[in-house]
């Protein structure tokens, strides 16, 4: 299937629904804006993209691959003129892979293919997971796709059975970057006596997923640490409002189409 997204939040939220649902292969590009329809059309007709439930079904039943492709246009793609693809792919159950994923998926699509698939399952390898960047020459990623197990105490409220579940969570590069950034606003504010709230303002804007969530209430944590070490006060007393993001809640796709997605990401920006 085709996804259009022109929130982060809604791009990520499809790669976890799918990968959820089995898929376990990925490749992520960007592409220029003028050139995207030309590879949308390519890449619909290479992994045959846009077909019938029932034609997926059937696909699984012979043993071949089904594909799904994300396509992403926001607010800091648009900045550089780049539109985002990941294709993912989802082989049958019982997929014998036993000469490797790479000849499995050439085999279920057929003409030319690029050897470039990386695997979502290697996640206890840090190098191979997967992972977003605002935009394509950002060298720190932002999230990273993680399978985190659940605590007893989210089992008890929610009612999961589920052991664990796929969820997005800071890159640790950009933990490291943003704690950094948090502790240098406290230490100008020692000697202007003026704390900028900036880098903690923008923490609720990020994407709410459940690993996310946790990771910035660890960064509000530590605000308590700070304002002692450099202030020597507590954080109550700076009127800092900490705030976690909200969680991410599935709604209606906001666009189903490549000119509904663009047209959408130009009105925004321009009002922005």
């Amino acid at each position: 299937m085709l996804y259009f997204c022109v929130k982060t939040s809604e791009y990520l939220q499809s790669i976890i629904d799918i990968v959820s649902r089995g898929s376990g292969y990925y490749k992520q590009i960007d592409v220029d804006v003028n050139k995207a329809e030309s590879v949308i059309n390519k890449f619909t007709d290479r992994y045959n993209a846009n077909i019938s439930s029932r034609q997926r079904s059937y696909l699984r039943e012979t043993k071949k691959c089904v594909f799904d492709i994300v396509i992403l246009y926001n607010q800091s793609l648009a900045k550089y003129q780049k539109i985002r693809f990941c294709v993912l792919a989802t082989f049958p159950d019982d997929a014998d892979i036993s000469k490797g994923h790479d000849e499995y998926i050439l085999k279920s699509i057929g003409g030319e293919f690029r050897y470039d698939f990386e695997r979502f399952y290697d996640v206890a390898n840090r190098k191979t997971r997967f992972c977003y960047h605002f935009a394509a020459d950002h060298k720190v990623p932002v999230y990273e796709l993680v399978k985190l197990p659940y605590s007893s105490e989210e089992k008890k409220q929610k009612s999961i059975k589920a052991t664990d579940s796929w969820t997005f969570r800071l890159h640790k590069d950009f933990l490291k970057i943003k704690s950094k950034s948090i502790e240098q606003a406290f230490k100008k504010a020692q000697h202007s006596k003026t704390l900028s709230t900036f880098q903690l303002d923008i923490l609720p804007s990020l994407a709410g997923f459940r690993g996310v969530r946790d990771d910035v209430f660890r960064l509000n944590k530590d605000v308590f640490r700070l304002s002692h070490k450099y202030l020597n006060c507590s954080a109550s007393n700076l009127d800092i409002e900490l705030k976690k993001p909200q969680y991410v809640r599935k709604i209606a796709r906001l666009t189903h189409s490549f000119d509904g997605m663009v047209q959408f990401t130009k009105e925004y920006v321009k009002h922005a």
